[in-house]
């Protein structure tokens, strides 16, 4: 358990430093503060874990954050319509062909990787 712990946290130290060297000249526009930047909570504990970060991150930017409860698949349509502004994780490998078709119909944007090394199988 303890390994786990040490794997999330540094995750979240990982998050945490890769958005803070970001500048204000090099991110996107997130849009007006008064805005809810509406960030999608997926079903896995470091999804929670990284989602949390990022909105926390956001918070200290001044703009309001909401997560919202979504499926890693139904998140596309969410994405897509503008029910959601943001998902922090996508897990290419079971989304099957959704992300590269709303992808290429300009529905959604990929706005960078997380580059969270990750490990899929029965540990």
């Amino acid at each position: 358990m303890p390994n786990r712990i040490n794997r999330l946290r540094n995750a979240g130290i990982g998050l945490a430093l890769a958005f803070a060297a970001t500048t204000p000249g090099l991110s996107a526009e997130l849009g007006a503060k008064e805005e809810p930047i509406k960030l999608a909570m997926l079903e896995w504990t470091g999804a929670h874990v990284s989602t949390h970060i990022a909105g926390q991150l956001l918070e200290k930017l001044g703009y309001k954050v909401e997560y919202v409860t979504a499926g890693n698949f139904p998140q596309f349509s969410g994405l897509a319509d503008g029910s959601l502004s943001a998902s922090v994780e996508v897990w290419m490998n079971n989304v099957g062909d959704i992300y590269p078709k709303t992808l290429a119909a300009k529905q959604i944007e990929d706005i960078g990787k997380l580059d969270l090394k990750t490990r899929e199988g029965w540990i």
